[in-house]
């Protein structure tokens, strides 16, 4: 019995050593359990996707993904020739906060212990699942959203306007905002320097812990929209926010109006 615990501390200390601090918050394998419910998001609430022409099922090797970057979508046809469509961005933080994306890792040796080989892997929190995308490692809260695959004739077609969970929220990683925290305190901005994606939708809070009344201003840009990006002035103890969308990468600086050379920060759009 000792043995079989000194195996398993050997093995979670390689992951670790392998793939960083992500791997430490890894959960306890799950056993398979009955069917979960599938929770669809309907095309007509999607504002992007499209039905991707992936071409002929006889030009896919059997555990052979083909990624189509573009459209966030990983094909793969399964041993028993079915194909699946997968949603490249996993569940859970990593995946729609951070933007990890899963990939593909055929004879992967951490996945030997657990009893795997060929496994879509996640590497900044270490989830893997297997190549049906069932869920058999890490913090991920679930298996992988997937895409309506249709075959005619030996076309490959998938439909990205409708994305499939095992469970809610079944959302997609280009629809949400992501929410970025400023604290104003005695001294200045907190962070002073922060960093987003472009096109994505960013959620920007404001709290202000100093003294006197802030508010941030983004000086340079504007949103898609056509307006000034900034967070209304807000006295102390307050919290205030603003949604914008940034489309182009460049590199921006933000201010408090009333001291803006105390007040500072940078804002880099990527």
């Amino acid at each position: 019995m000792r043995g079989k615990q000194l195996a398993a501390t050997a093995t979670i200390a390689l992951l670790v050593l392998l793939f960083g601090p992500g791997c430490r918050s890894m959960q306890q394998i799950q056993a398979p359990g009955p069917p979960e419910a599938v929770v669809s998001i309907p095309p007509r609430s999607l504002p992007s996707g499209r039905i991707v022409d992936a071409g002929m099922l006889a030009t896919y090797p059997v555990l052979v993904p083909r990624v189509i970057a573009g459209d966030d979508l990983a094909v793969l046809r399964l041993q028993d020739s079915s194909v699946v469509g997968f949603y490249t961005y996993p569940p859970g933080t990593v995946g729609h906060t951070e933007g990890c994306q899963i990939q593909w890792e055929p004879n992967f040796p951490p996945a030997r212990s657990i009893g795997a080989t060929n496994v879509w892997f996640e590497p900044c929190g270490g989830s893997m699942w297997d190549p049906s995308g069932h869920r058999l490692f890490g913090p991920s809260p679930r298996d992988l959203d997937t895409f309506p695959v249709t075959l005619d004739q030996g076309r490959v077609s998938v439909d990205t306007r409708e994305l499939k969970c095992t469970a809610a929220p079944c959302e997609r990683v280009h629809d949400l905002a992501i929410v970025m925290r400023v604290t104003a305190t005695q001294n200045g901005f907190s962070p002073n320097g922060l960093i987003i994606p472009a096109s994505r939708p960013i959620d920007l809070i404001l709290k202000n812990n100093s003294s006197s009344a802030r508010n941030l201003r983004v000086i340079g840009i504007r949103s898609t929209q056509g307006t000034d990006i900034q967070v209304p002035i807000g006295n102390s103890g307050s919290q205030y926010g603003t949604v914008f969308t940034i489309p182009t990468p460049g590199t921006y600086e933000f201010v408090d109006d009333s001291e803006p050379v105390r007040f500072k920060g940078t804002l880099s759009v990527r």
